[in-house]
């Protein structure tokens, strides 16, 4: 989840800037001793505010793996005072790095995008790794209740941008219901039992591998 009205009068971060932050969040990342005897990509496909990295975070300790996130990385350059134009490239730097490494990983973004699925795609072709889809789709009035009471931070500066921002997103991107991927699971963040979701994903995950 991220908001680009906050830092799109911004300067671009020089290269020396993103070397840094390249290396700084690359540090951050808990890689494991062992890798996975199969690689793959965990790819969450879901509305801003659907709880995606709700979600992920706790299937990669799961699995025992790596979460790769793009808003981590915008948080850092914002707080740097650049805009997010590079985050994205910063991500897929990083997760090539790592599948060249043999690693498997979580990705923490919305993967439903055409650009995104694109590069997945590639990566797949190249690496020869696997793509295991998950979606996280709650009710639409739940995102909306969510953002309202969004505890603010650095993404938004109040709860109307929050909301204007979620829609402007659905606008651009659509809601992704009619994309042709196939899931393991499908999440409802909404729902009170998400610690009896995330075990049936590990299993269909597992299985999926």
């Amino acid at each position: 989840m991220s908001d680009w009205t906050n830092t799109q009068h911004n300067p671009d971060a020089p290269d020396d800037k993103l070397r840094e932050i390249y290396a700084e969040y690359k540090q951050s990342l808990d890689l494991p001793a062992e890798k996975s005897t199969t690689q793959f990509l965990l790819c969450p496909v879901g509305l801003m505010g659907a709880g995606k990295t709700t979600v992920v975070k706790p299937l990669s300790e799961k699995l025992g793996i790596p979460r790769v996130s793009t808003d981590e990385i915008r948080e850092r350059l914002k707080h740097r005072g650049y805009n997010y134009n590079s985050a994205h490239k910063l991500a897929y730097q990083i997760i090539e790095e790592l599948l060249q490494n043999g690693f498997s990983m979580v990705i923490d973004e919305n993967c439903g995008s055409i650009e995104t699925r694109e590069k997945l795609l590639e990566l797949q072709k190249r690496y020869k790794t696997k793509l295991i889809w998950i979606r996280v789709h709650p009710p639409e009035q739940f995102i909306i209740d969510k953002l309202r009471n969004y505890p603010h931070t650095w993404l938004f500066k109040d709860s109307d941008e929050a909301i204007a921002s979620y829609f402007r997103y659905k606008e651009t991107y659509g809601d992704f219901s009619d994309l042709d991927v196939p899931y393991v699971y499908t999440f409802d963040t909404s729902k009170q039992n998400l610690n009896q979701q995330l075990e049936e994903a590990f299993v269909r995950i597992q299985e999926a591998i």
